[in-house]
């Protein structure tokens, strides 16, 4: 888990520049065609901490490689993300869980 600490901001469905820099890492799990990305991070809005899983294609290149020929080592994926914190924020509708923000994330697949 995360030592950050989270930051007490009220529910609001939107897509701002984010406030802070956070790290996420996450896991490849499936087929190789298609993969799940199971996300681990903080919440650059209000800090606090969530999993994600995200249905991706994954492919390993480098630079002037033959696309699926890279290596695994390395490996990172832009995924949208939408807060998922366990954290409670004023106006949050029911049944809903974080801050509503979502945001581009680059994810260290590790």
């Amino acid at each position: 888990m995360s030592a950050l600490k989270h930051i007490k901001i009220p529910y609001l469905e939107d897509t701002p520049e984010p406030r802070h820099q956070v790290r996420h890492t996450g896991t490849l799990s499936g087929k190789r065609s298609f993969q799940v990305l199971r996300s681990q991070g903080p919440c650059p809005f209000c800090l606090g901490e969530s999993q994600q899983n995200h249905e991706t294609k994954i492919v390993v290149a480098e630079p002037d490689a033959i696309q699926g020929q890279g290596k695994k080592t390395e490996l990172f994926a832009d995924v949208l993300m939408t807060c998922a914190c366990d954290f409670s924020h004023r106006g949050q509708p029911s049944g809903l869980r974080g801050c509503g923000r979502s945001w581009s994330q680059e994810v260290e697949v590790v």
